[in-house]
């Protein structure tokens, strides 16, 4: 297979030329793949046997490298509600990323140079809350 410059085919992208199945002559457009994130996760440890209060937050954790990671907690309480939230592009407004209720892991993916936090949605404490992204 020969990839041509556009510059080659006088057109404005890179093109791969290839015969449809009736034989007719087409043009391929090559796609890269790439990790949306950019890079290698860094472990981070999110909260270490901790209670939160109703509505209270856990320290941001700020400088994440983007990546996908795998978000681990483990919690109890009565009716717990977990929250993961990012910092948005204004600096100062928090968004819910996910919501948990018991003990699991997900993936999740964060962009470059994030900045997370916990935060107890629910109307009780959490008790025995150790969280962490790997």
């Amino acid at each position: 297979m020969t990839l041509y410059s556009s510059s080659a085919l006088g057109g404005s992208a890179a093109v791969i030329p290839v015969k449809d199945a009736a034989g007719r002559q087409a043009q391929l457009m090559p796609v890269v793949l790439v990790d949306a994130a950019g890079g290698t996760p860094e472990p981070q440890m999110l909260a270490s046997n901790a209670t939160l209060a109703a509505g209270a937050t856990t320290a941001p954790v700020t400088g994440i490298a983007g990546a996908v990671y795998v978000w681990s907690y483990v919690l109890s309480g009565t009716t717990p509600q977990l929250v993961l939230e990012f910092q948005g592009p204004d600096g100062a407004t928090w968004i819910p990323m996910a919501t948990v209720t018991g003990n699991g892991a997900q993936n999740i993916v964060l962009s470059p140079n994030s900045t997370i936090r916990l935060r107890n949605g629910g109307a009780n404490p959490i008790t025995g809350l150790t969280a962490r992204i790997d």
